[in-house]
């Protein structure tokens, strides 16, 4: 079964510290002209966004010899996924998303002013992670019911697990219908500002690397 999870713009609060980080300031403060600005900019977007998921449960097995995670619908080869699964026996896979109204307004801004554009799409970027941190600790409530602990959340493009697989976990979880979120051929997911994860259910809790230090890209102008 697949099941649905939504909030509204006041359940989410959007973390400023990953904002300014998705600016690109890293550990120095924007100006307050550019704090006004984002400040401006995320009550403009607390009206436009609509948080919505959908996610399910899964057996799985996993092959660590072979680095295979079988899903039941797709079958994946991936080192870095075989390390964060290890133990498991299910997952929760999710899809999330700032919906299409968030969309249009951030393509609006980048039209009409670049500055504008810029903050609302780093907002946008933060919001849909705050929004998946806020799922995951429900799932993680709800696991923890059954004497279970979840694993840090992985997706698609982390580590070695190929983007190719996003289309698969769409379609698996019907996102088109239950949230309006589809894929284009080149991978690029729309709303932009959506998220797929797979979040492993382990029978004891474990330390595993989490956000930026779980992936790879170590070049990457976001990482912490």
């Amino acid at each position: 079964m697949i099941y649905s999870y939504s909030l509204n713009s006041q359940e989410v609060n959007i973390t400023k510290k990953e904002v300014y980080r998705y600016l690109g300031y890293g550990r120095v403060y924007p100006s307050d002209e550019v704090t006004a600005l984002i400040d401006e900019c995320v009550n403009e977007f607390n009206k436009y966004v609509n948080y919505r998921a959908c996610y399910t449960k899964v057996d799985i097995s996993v092959d660590e010899q072979n680095e295979i995670i079988d899903f039941g619908f797709m079958q994946v080869k991936s080192h870095s996924l075989t390390i964060n699964l290890r133990g498991c026996k299910s997952a929760y896979i999710f899809a999330t998303t700032t919906g299409s109204m968030a969309e249009r307004l951030i393509m609006k801004h980048n039209k009409l002013s670049a500055l504008k554009g810029i903050v609302t799409d780093a907002i946008g970027s933060a919001s849909i992670e705050d929004f998946c941190d806020m799922l995951n600790k429900m799932l993680a409530d709800l696991s923890s019911q059954n004497g279970k602990f979840l694993r840090p959340r992985f997706s698609c493009g982390y580590g070695d697990f190929p983007l190719e697989f996003q289309p698969q976990i769409l379609e698996f979880l019907d996102t088109s219908r239950k949230i309006g979120l589809n894929i284009t051929d080149n991978l690029m997911m729309t709303p932009v500002k959506s998220v797929t994860a797979i979040v492993g259910i382990s029978d004891f809790p474990t330390r595993c690397r989490t956000g930026c230090v779980s992936c790879e890209k170590t070049d990457c102008e976001y990482r912490k």
